[in-house]
């Protein structure tokens, strides 16, 4: 199928990664491969595919195109582009796309629903500073632990540069079990290892996890399992 809608112009696919991912990530590609194509038929700019693919490649860009009203006319992958130009001059005008990342950029909610909506639809690095207040706002109710348990979250990396103990978490054990308290868990185990001056456990998250905890990382392989950002986030530590 991919090789497929490779041979279809820019146009065509455009039409049809409305609906079908694959034809998004293609129309994506060619935006970066062929930049200047947007400046000789400028009617591709009138597209909310295109106009999706030049807000997650702006860098293959001399200076950045206003393509925010085309964009949402229909948005596609808005918790990718509003992530991506976050700190754009454009992003006033793109966090219409959702509510809660507009919630985030206005005024950070402190209610408990609104707080669980910006955890589920906006990237986590947005949120990072408030990652420990919200983590024990929830941790202290039973609704808050129900909401954790499913919450798919790298915590490892959210709480490592923070100011945290293992009995902190010591909540995460009266969670229900899902990936949220998986993510958890391997917080904790870390913590604990660490205060009691033990090297950090295999994790589950990713087997490295817990050295986010220690001043040190030791050399990463290239190719490990686990979770990809944890991953990156450890590479990050290593070139420090």
């Amino acid at each position: 199928m991919l090789e497929d809608l490779e041979t279809f112009d820019l146009e065509s696919l455009s039409e049809l990664a409305t609906d079908l991912p694959q034809a998004l990530d293609v129309v994506i590609r060619k935006i970066r491969q062929n930049p200047l194509v947007v400046y000789s038929q400028p009617h591709l700019l009138e597209m909310p595919a295109i106009a999706c693919a030049v807000l997650l490649s702006q860098i293959w860009f001399e200076s950045p195109l206003d393509v925010t009203p085309t964009f949402l006319s229909n948005p596609l992958r808005v918790k990718e582009v509003l992530k991506e130009n976050w700190h754009s001059e454009s992003i006033s005008g793109l966090i219409s796309a959702c509510a809660h990342h507009s919630m985030l950029f206005h005024n950070p909610p402190t209610d408990r629903d609104s707080i669980l909506g910006i955890m589920e639809d906006v990237h986590h690095s947005l949120w990072h500073n408030y990652a420990l207040d919200w983590l024990n706002l929830f941790l202290n109710t039973s609704f808050g632990r129900s909401a954790l348990c499913q919450l798919e979250v790298p915590w490892p990396i959210l709480l490592a540069d923070k100011e945290l103990t293992s009995p902190d978490l010591s909540l995460v054990h009266h969670m229900g079990e899902g990936i949220g308290k998986t993510s958890l868990i391997d917080v904790f185990n870390s913590l604990q290892s660490k205060e009691n001056n033990r090297p950090p456990p295999i994790c589950v998250t990713h087997p490295f996890a817990g050295w986010l905890f220690y001043p040190s990382v030791p050399n990463i392989p290239n190719l490990s399992e686990g979770d990809v950002e944890i991953h990156i986030a450890l590479h990050r530590r290593l070139q420090q």
